[in-house]
């Protein structure tokens, strides 16, 4: 097993020398990190008072993260021997006004996309800029905007794009 000693007399330099940058580093990772602080203080600040001020709907609607998958403005109906059920098929690929409104008067905190909602790169810059700018004319808090992209057998992001 090395030593300070042993080590220092390998690297060519002496054990003194070690220790000197053994301290330099300690120091700088100290500095680095009380220098941080006053960030993380700040933000954790700004987040206590946005907080503070939002009413319980609000943090209620931060709690959710809703998948709108098919978007239909008129939906067919089967009637079957037991129920009637509407079928839409149509994916949802662009924002529209009722979920504007939903999204914005609820304060929904984030969104989850599907393969359905993800065509390709144009268009899911389109949707996400739509879903974030509308939160920001709102004054609503940014969306947190996902996708169930697990990779292997569950691939949402089309394969030509991912």
């Amino acid at each position: 097993m090395l030593n300070q000693d042993s080590l220092a007399n390998e690297v060519g330099v002496s054990s003194t020398m070690i220790k000197f940058n053994m301290i330099k580093m300690l120091v700088t990772l100290i500095v680095m990190i009380f220098s941080v602080m006053p960030v993380f203080a700040e933000s954790t600040s700004k987040a206590v008072h946005i907080l503070q001020r939002m009413s319980l709907k609000e943090k209620i609607g931060q709690k959710l993260m809703l998948d709108f998958r098919y978007w239909c403005p008129t939906t067919i109906s089967v009637t079957n021997k037991t129920s009637t059920n509407s079928i839409c098929k149509e994916d949802f690929t662009q924002l529209n006004p009722v979920i504007k409104n939903i999204i914005s008067q609820q304060h929904i905190g984030g969104i989850i996309l599907f393969s359905n909602n993800l065509k390709n790169i144009a268009q899911i810059v389109t949707l996400t800029d739509a879903l974030q700018k509308t939160m920001s004319e709102t004054n609503n808090l940014p969306l947190l905007i996902s996708t169930d992209q697990e990779g292997g057998i569950v691939v949402r992001l089309p394969r030509d794009l991912s």
